[in-house]
């Protein structure tokens, strides 16, 4: 399965707006449906299938520029395609 991209948040304590435009510049250019997992269990059901059972992990760090390595190399792996599509500025 995939994640719940939907609630990825790339937070800017110092200017929140611009974290928020970050948020929503990811949500549109990397992902095509970033809330499938959220809408899984609703579908199931009108579909004939049956949840079972479900397993979960969160990926989250918090901190600076020099305290995290997972989200800020993902960043900066999309970052190109969020700046290709106009959505911010390099």
């Amino acid at each position: 399965m995939d994640g719940d991209y939907g609630s990825l948040s790339f937070a800017q304590p110092e200017d929140v707006e611009l974290g928020r435009t970050m948020d929503r510049a990811f949500m549109t250019a990397v992902y095509a449906q970033p809330d499938a997992i959220r809408e899984l269990a609703g579908g199931l059901r009108s579909s004939g299938w049956r949840l079972e059972s479900v397993r979960s992990k969160c990926v989250s760090e918090v901190g600076g520029h020099d305290q995290v390595s997972f989200w800020l190399s993902y960043a900066k792996a999309y970052m190109p395609r969020v700046v290709q599509a106009g959505l911010v500025a390099q």
